[in-house]
């Protein structure tokens, strides 16, 4: 099972993203915690592209539908036991 699910919307919108970027098929969307919240039950996020080819031993890469998602190892520690969903924003 994935760490984080990523809604067809989210990932249509981070491919279509992904496809302007130089060498645009090797990169995974790489999801960072930046800071979590009082209680430990809020995240703040960074999301950027990353070579997949620069993932590190223990990092969780999964995919979803063509779209690679990377999560550093000390960051996929503080989703032990959660379920995320990443999805756009409303615009």
């Amino acid at each position: 099972m994935s760490i984080v699910t990523v809604t067809e919307a989210a990932r249509r919108l981070v491919l279509d993203m992904r496809a302007s970027e130089p060498d645009g098929d090797g990169l995974a969307l790489r999801i960072d915690v930046t800071g979590i919240g009082e209680g430990g039950r809020e995240f703040a996020y960074e999301l950027m592209f990353e070579p997949v080819a620069d993932a590190r031993e223990g990092d969780d890469v999964g995919e979803s539908d063509g779209l690679p998602v990377l999560i550093p190892k000390e960051d996929s520690l503080l989703y032990a036991g959660s379920v995320r969903t990443l999805q756009p924003p409303d615009m």
